[in-house]
């Protein structure tokens, strides 16, 4: 795998972009490892805090949301620039 190559594609991605990659990345570890009887065991602090100021947002109305069809078009619109 060429690490410093898909990194540096990575980073150039918009942040939602990336926070997508991070989410399946975190997923995909989440898959890999054996679970805890509690499974927040796993989320970082940070990240937990991160979601509940997220989540804040969101039900105050300051968050912006794309409908998934918004997301893929986005992304095919960044692929085409590859």
């Amino acid at each position: 795998m060429q690490t410093v190559p898909i990194l540096t594609q990575v980073l150039k991605l918009n942040i939602s972009e990336r926070l997508f990659i991070m989410n399946k990345i975190y997923e995909s570890l989440l898959n890999d490892l054996p679970l805890p009887a509690n499974n927040n065991e796993l989320i970082p602090e940070w990240l937990k805090k991160n979601l509940d100021e997220q989540t804040k947002e969101y039900e105050v109305g300051k968050m912006h949301t794309y409908s998934w069809n918004e997301v893929l078009e986005k992304v095919n619109e960044q692929k085409q620039q590859f």
